[in-house]
């Protein structure tokens, strides 16, 4: 899913009341913008918490801009400081630059969540923007070109009532910067049957940049096996987005869901929605995987 759309937002919440479960809707992202940088900082105060690769190494990203911005100011920024702009989402990309009005959907998107996962600056498009408005002269050129301020000024955090720590793209900055285990290092994951294959195919990815692990192909039976040989944190991940097509046999194949997630929550996994596994990343907190349904109200 490309573009700062939402993904896996597909299916309607299925209720598992007989597992004690619930999805947990996804967090109200928010682009906060925590301020402006004067452009007449002196050089040596905008390189405080600042990106430390090269300016002319950068690989940027825009997700949910407005035309003016990715046509005026990202392109712009990306010509003066000799930066790289990418189509897509990879492991080279050092920020992701969201739209100063992208809303919800620059939380929910692909590019955001691995960024955070990868530890990866995200920031909203206002310090490109600012950084053009005001450029100051070059000394050795004399010619005016961008002096970019500190990323930290402008980094996106998200939060909502259920997020008891909004700061995702922090937390996950830090933990690259320290080398840490990753958010689902550890942690073991079954993915339902009846995910579209393009989304759990995304899953997958989102959950190997968290060092977690998918548990491919595995049946409720030999996931009770391994469980009491080797005790872990498995997750058994369904889909709670709407379906992509109603059908005439919708209601037989939810009931088919229901019962699969019965069967793993019996083998001992912790059944949950992919709302949960995106919240969890967005807050960059693995204990959202393990709230109860009064938890996520």
């Amino acid at each position: 899913v490309k573009g700062g759309t939402s993904v896996l937002d597909r299916r309607e919440d299925l209720q598992v009341d007989q597992l004690n479960t619930s999805s947990s809707s996804l967090p109200q992202g928010q682009c906060l913008d925590r301020g402006r940088i004067s452009a007449n900082h002196r050089r040596e105060e905008k390189l405080v918490n600042q990106s430390s690769t090269p300016v002319d190494q950068w690989v940027l990203l825009g997700i949910s801009l407005s035309a003016s911005e990715k046509v005026d100011s990202l392109k712009e920024f990306a010509s003066l400081t000799s930066s790289t702009l990418a189509e897509e989402w990879n492991k080279n990309v050092t920020h992701v630059i969201v739209g100063r009005n992208a809303g919800d959907a620059c939380g929910r998107s692909y590019e955001v969540l691995m960024a955070i996962l990868s530890g990866k600056w995200v920031v909203t498009a206002g310090w490109i923007v600012d950084c053009l408005v005001e450029p100051i002269p070059d000394l050795k050129t004399c010619l005016e070109k961008p002096i970019p301020g500190p990323e930290i000024s402008y980094e996106v955090n998200f939060c909502d009532g259920s997020c008891t720590s909004g700061y995702g793209p922090t937390k996950g900055r830090a933990t690259a910067a320290e080398q840490a285990p990753k958010l689902f290092s550890g942690l073991h994951f079954c993915l339902s049957t009846y995910i579209d294959p393009e989304d759990r195919e995304t899953i997958r990815r989102l959950v190997a940049a968290g060092e977690g692990q998918v548990l491919e192909g595995i049946s409720p039976d030999r996931l009770h096996e391994n469980l009491n040989r080797n005790p872990a944190e498995v997750y058994f991940i369904y889909d709670s987005g709407p379906p992509r097509k109603i059908t005439s046999d919708f209601d037989l194949i939810l009931a088919k869901e229901i019962q699969e997630s019965i069967e793993y929550a019996k083998s001992g996994a912790q059944v949950i929605s992919h709302r949960r596994l995106l919240h969890a990343i967005l807050c960059y907190n693995a204990r959202i995987l393990d709230r109860r349904p009064h938890q996520d109200m």
